[in-house]
């Protein structure tokens, strides 16, 4: 009887082969989701201005100065708030805006890794927050009262320290 089979070393070298193989096919792919998370990132980022552009001019349409937003977090109901009346502007752009464009987006950040689970993209801030490792993904919205001028920065990428990984966006508010 003659039988026909591979040789030890035969099946060796196509294990090996296959090693190899995976060892690239691995770092390719992690490689792939580095820049995923980065251009989800810089889409947020993108995300957040336009909504907030988008609030700016409902204010100014409003033919009573109110808007309807989702004021807290995980609560799906919009309440009425007024835009330069009956409302802290300080809150009205770090608080209830962040807490409606998570509530309505239902965003998650995939860089954090902080186990408590704040995992929402949009987040009240100051341009300090884009230069911390731990932040690498959220977009911090800011709104400083005395020049009424609103900032939204984003770091999308590690190291924050280096300002071309951080992505920032002012408007005034009158």
């Amino acid at each position: 009887m003659n039988l026909k089979a591979f040789t030890l070393i035969e099946l060796l070298v196509v294990v090996a082969i296959i090693g190899i193989l995976a060892a690239v096919g691995v770092t390719t792919f992690s490689g792939f989701q580095e820049k995923a998370k980065i251009s989800a990132s810089k889409s947020n980022h993108s995300t957040v201005i336009k909504k907030l552009n988008i609030l700016i001019q409902e204010c100014h349409m409003s033919d009573n100065g109110k808007v309807k937003l989702m004021l807290k977090v995980n609560d799906k109901t919009k309440y009425e708030k007024g835009c330069w009346y009956d409302v802290n502007t300080y809150l009205f752009f770090r608080e209830y805006f962040t807490n409606d464009l998570n509530n309505s987006i239902g965003w998650t950040n995939e860089h954090t890794k902080e186990p408590w689970g704040r995992n929402h993209v949009a987040t009240s801030g100051g341009s300090w927050a884009c230069t911390q490792e731990k932040y690498i993904g959220y977009s911090f919205v800011n709104y400083t009262t005395s020049t009424k001028k609103i900032d939204v920065c984003t770091c999308v990428d590690s190291p924050c320290s280096n300002s071309s990984n951080i992505l920032n966006y002012s408007t005034q508010w009158d």
